[in-house]
């Protein structure tokens, strides 16, 4: 436990600073109360424009209701600073575990891979899909920016 906070008063210092030398570099893994997530996030992707990145991540804390307990793949708008969560079943947290994100250029649409069963009906294959998901954070006008 002590390592943990140990490590996060840490890592909370170096992005203060990076962020202090750079402007440009920001953190993109942070709550929409601005707190650093709960665990990293990895596997990221960019849209052609810069404006959306997916990312892999176990945190629980970078979207409210997050707690299937697995790894999830999030959206985040640069512009507006919302990050979402991507591919999950209408109603319910995904099952399984989501990995592989990656993003399409114009932003809209986001592939995955998960060994989830109930991310759509029908699912028995037992087996890790790829999946394509609409990105919640497009819209026309983000579309248009």
């Amino acid at each position: 436990m002590l390592r943990s906070i140990i490590c996060a008063v840490v890592v909370a210092a170096l992005v203060s600073s990076a962020q202090a030398q750079d402007p440009d570099l920001i953190v993109l893994t942070e709550s929409e109360s601005g707190n650093l997530a709960t665990q990293g996030g990895r596997l990221a992707g960019i849209s052609g424009n810069g404006r959306f990145v997916v990312f892999r991540s176990n945190a629980t804390n970078l979207v409210p209701d997050d707690s299937n307990q697995r790894p999830d793949i999030f959206v985040h708008d640069r512009v507006s600073g919302t990050t979402a969560r991507v591919g999950q079943p209408p109603g319910e947290q995904s099952n399984g575990s989501s990995s592989a994100p990656a993003i399409s250029g114009d932003g809209q649409w986001i592939v995955f891979e998960s060994d989830a069963s109930n991310l759509v009906p029908g699912d028995t294959n037992e087996a890790r899909d790829v999946f394509r998901a609409p990105n919640p954070l497009f819209t026309a006008v983000t579309a248009a920016q």
